[in-house]
């Protein structure tokens, strides 16, 4: 006999929860074993199908859908995406975000990557948003919040408020939503169910299934990120059409279970979709109006064609290196379906010694990971190659990447600057930034008449950034003019008719005029760098050497005699961290390096 429990029943639904079987021993004996191993098989197989269940049945509180109207123009749009963010960080498990870019802040300008959905506008003219941002918490009408009297959109300061009073309310029916991602066809597969535990007022409500976008870089006005703002919730699809499909009956105890599959598009308006970034929010309302209740997840990925295959993505160092020395920047994208825990990475300059890099940590698959590799030390070329290679996995096509970069520009210390104006002199701005911060910079200036400008700068040996800008995006030309050079007249930025539109920037290093031998350059080792607390210092040649520190002010910190010797030890255990010059002076040449000192 079976004995049941928590029993529910609906027009096409049996959902037992609980149920034991107990079965005769003796007579098990004296039947049929054929018959009671199909009995065992049946009652087996019915509670398989009937019950997993991933909705809940108990009486829940409703749950926050939170539709953000936004746009990448909108100078306050990112003080509201941090305050729908803290709300969702309060309640993880309750609250959920759909970031709508519309109206006139999210239309792109030339060159900018377009934001909005075939859906957005729609939504913004029934919640009569009037100004950005604005937020619909439920499509629920608040007395007293609405922007305009009669609209479900509010000022970012109320929804908070909002929020907090939707949690409180019993909701009559339970979502859950599951989903998984063929990562060979990009066909989702999304797995809804619903079980009301209450009677709806509305005999028809309607299932909505949006489809987001994670970590989406793109331009932002506001947020102090410029075109690396990381765009977070972007709807992109409605896989229910605009206001989703009809849920019928609605009264108490009916079970909804519906699945859909769509194939996910290499781009929305050109936006290059990443599947590792989407995400689901599933919600019920009773119109198109009010929403009871919401849940979302996170795809699962399958599919894959390889079980072990790391991807070396890309080398993220620039195509200018000031220096000596560089800690190669790289991606690598899981594209198995294991989890990568250890990688043994390659990497050379010039063709020179092979380094190797051991990866310890965490790469889940379809996610990416920037590691940074030790520092390698190369002696600049006018054009240097860096290569870098992962160990054998399951694909060995993606496991190598080159890049090309050219050596900066080497100045003498002293550096001119000669910058005349247009009559737009507010619009102006320029810098010059080295390891310890900005070093000098000027702008805005006075408007109404052109500005003459000539600095001299005495910088200490390093690398440096020069860079101009122009707030209205047009430069000085064609009436001004912009000059950088150094004391030998080597044009580091040459604009003789200022024309470099919304700005420009230029590497370079200083070096003292002395003769310093190239050679000698190459047969000095400095170790580890950045120091710790011990400098080490090989020589290739046995001879006498002076070894000088002096920071970036050009005050020397410590010098030190080193006799018939082709070794040197410096303790800098004393010195403060920051940027320091090593000094080291023989018969034959001066050599110059610079250490970091954590």
């Amino acid at each position: 006999y079976i004995n049941t429990e928590y029993l529910y029943f609906s027009t096409k639904y049996v959902i037992i929860r609980k149920f034991s079987i107990y079965i005769n021993p003796k007579a098990c004996k004296n039947s049929n074993m054929k018959k009671t191993i199909l009995f065992i098989s049946i009652i087996s197989l019915f509670s398989i199908s009937f019950a997993q269940t991933i909705v809940s049945t108990e009486i829940e509180n409703k749950n926050i859908v939170l539709e953000e109207f936004t746009g990448m123009h909108c100078v306050n749009c990112p003080q509201g995406h941090a305050i729908a963010q803290s709300i969702k960080d309060a309640n993880p498990n309750d609250v959920f975000l759909i970031n709508i870019h519309t109206g006139s802040y999210a239309t792109p300008l030339e060159g900018e990557p377009d934001f909005r959905t075939n859906f957005g506008n729609e939504i913004a003219l029934q919640a009569e948003v009037s100004s950005y941002p604005s937020g619909s918490v439920n499509r629920h009408f608040f007395e007293g919040m609405s922007q305009s009297g009669t609209g479900t959109a509010m000022e970012r300061n109320y929804w908070e408020t909002a929020t907090n009073q939707i949690l409180e309310q019993e909701s009559y029916v339970n979502i859950a939503v599951e989903s998984e991602i063929d990562v060979q066809t990009r066909e989702i597969t999304i797995h809804v169910e619903a079980y009301y535990t209450g009677d709806s007022p509305e005999s028809t409500n309607y299932l909505n299934i949006a489809l987001l976008q994670n970590n989406t870089l793109g331009p932002q006005s506001g947020g102090g990120a410029g075109n690396e703002y990381i765009h977070m919730h972007r709807l992109v699809h409605l896989i229910t059409n605009q206001w989703g499909e009809e849920i019928s009956p609605t009264s108490s105890g009916t079970f909804i279970n519906q699945t859909y599959t769509y194939t996910i598009p290499l781009d929305y308006r050109e936006v290059p979709v990443k599947l590792v970034n989407m995400e689901v929010v599933a919600f019920i309302s009773e119109t198109h109006q009010e929403i009871i209740t919401g849940n979302a997840c996170m795809p699962t990925f399958t599919n894959f064609e390889y079980s072990n295959d790391a991807n070396l993505l890309s080398i993220n160092n620039p195509t200018i290196i000031c220096g000596t020395s560089l800690y190669p920047i790289i991606d690598i994208q899981n594209m198995g379906s294991n989890e990568i825990t250890s990688i043994e990475i390659d990497y050379s300059i010039n063709s020179g010694t092979v380094e190797t890099y051991n990866f310890i940590g965490s790469i889940l698959p379809l996610h990416t990971q920037e590691i940074i590799l030790s520092e390698i030390h190369f002696i600049p070329e006018n054009t240097n190659t860096l290569e870098i290679a992962i160990n054998q996995d399951d694909n060995e096509i993606n496991n190598s990447q080159i890049l090309t970069f050219e050596k900066s520009l080497e100045a003498i210390n002293t550096i001119y600057l000669d910058i005349l104006t247009d009559n737009y002199g507010s619009e102006l701005s320029w810098e010059i930034s080295g390891n310890e911060g900005i070093v000098a910079s000027g702008g805005p200036y006075i408007n109404g008449s052109q500005v003459q400008i000539n600095e001299s700068f005495n910088l200490p040996n390093g690398c440096y950034v020069f860079s101009i800008e122009d707030a209205y995006d047009d430069g000085i030309s064609p009436t001004g003019h912009v000059f950088l050079t150094d004391s030998e007249g080597l044009n580091l930025m040459n604009y003789p008719t200022g024309d470099y539109g919304t700005g420009d920037q230029v590497l370079f290093s200083t070096a003292n005029d002395v003769n310093i031998s190239e050679t000698g350059k190459n047969e000095i080792i400095i170790y580890p760098n950045p120091v710790n607390n011990i400098i080490n210092i090989d020589f290739i040649e046995t001879e006498n050497y002076k070894v000088s520190i002096y920071n970036v002010l050009g005050k020397t910190i410590k010098s030190q005699l080193f006799i018939n010797t082709k070794k040197a030890t410096i303790n800098a255990n004393n010195l403060e961290a920051g940027i320091y010059f090593i000094k080291i002076e023989t018969e034959k040449s001066i050599i110059i390096k610079q250490i970091s000192l954590i």
